[in-house]
């Protein structure tokens, strides 16, 4: 399950390389926005060139928003994407409307500007989030693949009376396996031949190896401290308990908290809201000042400011790191609202010895009675 979600991740590559294309384009722009702060308007590119980057991006590196903004108001619920598409895709018309109709145009619109640019970077800007949001997910996903570390890729397996190295993939419930000292249990079994102690702590929390002899069961997972043992196979994989633990862990990062329900039904109407709110802008503005242009702008800006919300991106995110981050340190979530939940914990009961400790005990400080018979230093050495 675990290997299947990181596959269904959009691909690293493709989108670094959009995402470097983007920002090439965009490099420019923002060196001709630093010189119209510094008053160098020379360094603008001209309108025409400006066009034709801004074409490149919202007819090429930006399909990507299109597809998704499309796909969410096919499933009948509008996501960020659909801001993005609209509020870019309408500065780029109007600044292209601007750029050939302008010579056409009334002298009280003489001045009027083209924006290439702003369409350019709220594209830039908000790939940049994505590219994020998927490197957070993948390394989340690979907090719990340390998990597979635990199980070894290589098997020694008893077959026709002589002892095989297998890949892990091939072994078979019911067969022989063994385990020597330094090596990891490969499958849930029970032990038939040898003796020796098994660290599990990543399974019970226990500090302390546990012995293992004749008819003990052994974990998944486990790493053989002291002698060799020989245990007959009785799961495997996803049905061992340590991919029970995996397959819980991978549905809980993607369980919602209680906040995050909230932000769900708040984005719902959230993008509707800011289209009928830029609307609304659009034409108050034309009817108080009677210039079309100058409306436009304003209903443009209230899409493009709507544009990066993070109410869709922000909660997931910080679930899938918050538990990724809980794993490395041997914390284990059973579900978001667990996880939210702790928030409010002010006492925790442990039970257990060792919980708290490394097992590597130090001396701190040295009171000696008058009465003792050796020195401070008699003693140490």
């Amino acid at each position: 399950q675990l290997k299947q979600e990181q596959a269904e991740l959009p691909q690293e590559r493709n989108i670094s390389w959009r995402l470097i294309l983007l920002w090439l384009i965009n490099v420019p722009f923002l060196i001709g926005m630093l010189g119209m702060m510094l008053g160098r308007h020379d360094w603008m590119l001209p309108p025409m060139w400006q066009m034709v980057l801004a074409t490149i991006v919202q007819f090429g590196l930006a399909i990507p928003f299109y597809k998704s903004a499309w796909g969410s108001i096919k499933g009948g619920l509008a996501n960020m994407d659909v801001l993005v598409s609209l509020g870019t895709l309408t500065i780029y018309f109007y600044s292209v409307f601007m750029l050939f109709y302008l010579p056409h145009m009334s002298h009280a619109h003489a001045s009027a500007n083209v924006y290439f640019e702003a369409s350019v970077m709220v594209l830039g800007f908000v790939s940049l989030g994505k590219f994020l949001e998927d490197r957070t997910k993948k390394h989340s996903l690979n907090s719990l693949g340390l998990l597979l570390q635990l199980t070894p890729k290589q098997v020694r397996v008893q077959r026709n009376g002589e002892w095989q190295t297998v890949p892990l993939n091939q072994i078979q419930v019911g067969e022989l396996l063994r385990a020597n000292q330094g090596e990891r249990i490969a499958a849930d079994g029970v032990v038939e031949e040898g003796s020796g102690w098994c660290d599990e702590s990543h399974l019970t929390g226990e500090s302390v190896p546990e012995m293992k002899k004749l008819g003990s069961q052994v974990l998944a997972g486990a790493m053989v401290t002291d002698g060799s043992l020989v245990y007959r196979s009785q799961q495997l994989g996803s049905q061992t308990l340590l991919g029970d633990m995996m397959n819980a862990l991978s549905e809980a990062q993607g369980s919602k908290a209680p906040i995050a329900r909230f932000a769900d039904k708040v984005a719902a109407v959230f993008v509707p809201t800011v289209i009928g709110i830029a609307l609304l802008t659009f034409l108050l503005t034309w009817w108080l000042q009677q210039d079309v242009v100058t409306a436009l702008i304003h209903g443009v800006a209230v899409l493009v400011i709507a544009c990066p919300c993070a109410l869709g991106l922000a909660t997931p995110a910080a679930i899938m790191v918050g538990m990724g981050k809980a794993v490395k340190q041997g914390i284990w979530f059973k579900d978001a609202a667990a996880m939210e939940e702790a928030a409010h914990v002010n006492a925790v009961v442990l039970d257990k010895t060792g919980t708290l400790t490394e097992g590597k005990p130090q001396v701190v400080a040295f009171w000696q009675a008058q009465s003792a018979v050796y020195s401070e230093d008699e003693i140490y050495a």
